[in-house]
């Protein structure tokens, strides 16, 4: 049971809920509604709703509209930054008792939602469209995020006081040493490897310093167009990227057939419905005893109603609709029983969530450090273009504290396609 105002939005917060006390404020006529939270605390805070238009869109699609409402400053609060202003936003989706009228009037906007998700194609032609919008229209502000390291991926923090560099080398080591490449170069002439989501070719030239032949591709023309500098400009030979969709590697010349080594690193939650054809694609082009890394976002299971199995909840239509369009994050059950299915063999799992609530955190506060360099750069450009800087933090806030709460989680992997293929070779 949730306490039973009668308000605006047909409203109350379930009973033994964390989320604080707070008001909404109708600046349109002056009303307010009050909310008991936790321990029935004094309010905590006050959302604004600022016009009646507003209002009437947070009524019908409450999950989406309030995110977008906040990012075009229909909706705001009395005090605070935009992270604490996410985390309030988080905790009141996962708090929130609707009543019978308000799901029915949200009941046309979950439908829609469901609909565009089942209908998404995840083709390479559609794909070609949804990878370029996020990355390649925002190619600047990720520049000035990402740090020297250039990884969009989760940095592993062995200690709090680690910085982000030094979180994204310790990614990148342990993929490194779980690929076993330095076992494999005493004792293979050529070990091939290729990184599906290239980025911006770092962990391909890591791979290639260490002596492997190393391929790559992305959709985002910036990032190949990058990642090609800095191959050259670090002067490495024995690494080649391409802008090309997996499904379109076998077309490439340049790219051999067969690899000893694959990596996907947050890949799989990209492809939606074509998630599953990525990893049997996988399967067919790794060698009879390669190694493959992946690392993936995935949906927890442990918390009651998650947030990706129902529409309404902040987490799920913004990110998988406005962010990433088409995207969907597996269970980490699904993953497995994938992978079982198609025929790898699993041989090292671990979890590091919160080391990826720190990396959204840092990206998040690089951001708001270079924002004076950002807005010099965007003179001129149209109005868009600066709502998608406020959306781009807004997003790694949310993805933040979606982490700290363990409603989402990361996962990094190593398969074989044998259950012991080292015939000697040290392990993990």
């Amino acid at each position: 049971m949730g306490h039973k105002e009668k308000n605006k939005l047909g409203l109350s917060i379930k009973e033994g809920s964390t989320c604080p006390a707070f008001k909404i404020h109708y600046h349109f006529d002056g009303t307010e509604d009050i909310f008991k939270g936790h321990y029935h605390q004094a309010p905590q805070f006050v959302l604004i709703i600022h016009d009646q238009k507003t209002l009437n869109k947070i009524r019908r699609n409450p999950a989406l509209e309030v995110i977008l409402g906040y990012i075009n400053g229909s909706v705001t609060f009395d005090t605070g930054s935009i992270g604490m202003h996410i985390g309030y936003l988080v905790d009141i989706a996962q708090a929130a008792n609707w009543s019978i009228p308000a799901k029915i009037l949200a009941l046309p906007a979950q439908l829609k939602w469901i609909i565009n998700q089942k209908f998404h194609s995840n083709g390479i032609q559609q794909m070609s469209k949804d990878i370029p919008a996020h990355y390649d229209d925002m190619d600047f502000p990720f520049r000035a995020i990402l740090g020297e390291i250039m990884q969009y991926t989760s940095g592993i923090y062995k200690n709090n006081s680690d910085s982000l560099g030094q979180a994204q080398n310790e990614k990148i080591n342990l993929i490194l040493k779980k690929s076993r490449l330095s076992d494999r170069s005493v004792n293979y002439k050529q070990v091939n490897h290729l990184d599906i989501g290239c980025g911006y070719a770092t962990l391909c030239m890591e791979f290639a310093k260490k002596g492997a032949y190393s391929y790559g591709v992305s959709l985002s023309q910036s990032q190949i167009s990058d990642g090609k500098i800095r191959i050259f400009t670090n002067g490495i030979n024995n690494c080649c990227i391409a802008r090309a969709d997996w499904r379109d590697l076998t077309s490439l010349r340049v790219f051999p057939k067969f690899y000893d080594i694959i990596t996907a690193i947050c890949v799989l939650e990209h492809e939606g419905k074509a998630a599953y054809e990525l990893l049997e694609f996988i399967y067919k082009h790794l060698a009879a005893d390669g190694v493959f890394v992946m690392q993936g976002i995935v949906n927890t299971e442990s918390v009651p109603g998650v947030i990706f199995d129902t529409p309404r909840d902040i987490g799920d239509q913004f990110l998988q609709g406005i962010v990433f369009p088409g995207s969907r994050i597996p269970k980490l059950w699904e993953v497995i029983d994938w992978t079982r299915r198609i025929g790898f063999h699993l041989d090292h799992i671990e979890t590091f969530g919160m080391s990826y609530a720190k990396t959204c955190q840092a990206w998040a506060d690089n951001l708001l450090e270079n924002s004076d360099i950002i807005r010099h750069e965007l003179r001129g450009l149209p109005t868009e273009n600066h709502k998608k800087i406020r959306q781009m933090e807004i997003y790694l806030r949310i993805c933040q504290r979606l982490f700290e709460l363990r409603l989402m989680d990361v996962a990094q992997y190593v398969f074989t396609k044998q259950a012991n293929p080292y015939k000697g070779l040290a392990r993990l």
